[in-house]
């Protein structure tokens, strides 16, 4: 288990400090799907264990000053929700999780969203998807920190 930063060839960053969130939250399910894989969370120390999202990026921005803080966070959340906070995102493989990267598949970790309807579904329920899958609706998707559909 990696626990030092030199491990991972920074010298000098001392301990890994890694902010996760509790068991079943959406982020610790994707770091797990996305990023783990088959290979198992070290136990974080209580203190590093968060209940909210936006505690992650308080967290890790609170340690600004110490290079050795980690979280793994949606985008969304440090540009759309979270704003003010000084996170950087970091590049996976040399790819920046920007919109257009997130958007042309190019950033590997994105996770997709769908609106499901009955397939019977009355006018006012197709009124809202012709909305949301529009100009208006897709600028509010680009003005929450989402990326638009393509």
């Amino acid at each position: 288990m990696i626990t030092q930063w030199e491990e991972l060839g920074a010298p000098r960053l001392g301990k890994i400090l890694a902010y996760q969130r509790d068991e079943g939250s959406g982020s610790q399910t994707a770091l797990r799907r996305f990023v783990m894989g088959d290979t198992p969370l070290m136990a974080a120390e209580q203190e590093e264990v968060l209940d909210g999202m936006g505690d992650i990026v308080k967290q890790v921005s609170v340690y600004k000053n110490h290079r050795n803080a980690l979280g793994f966070s949606f985008r969304f959340y440090c540009t759309a929700l979270m704003k003010g906070f000084d996170v950087k995102l970091l590049e996976i493989n040399g790819v920046a999780p920007t919109a257009e990267n997130i958007e042309n598949g190019s950033y590997p970790l994105a996770s997709s969203f769908y609106a499901v309807t009955r397939s019977d579904a009355d006018g006012n329920t197709l009124a809202l998807l012709d909305w949301i899958t529009g100009p208006q609706g897709q600028a509010l998707v680009e003005r929450t920190g989402y990326t638009p559909v393509n």
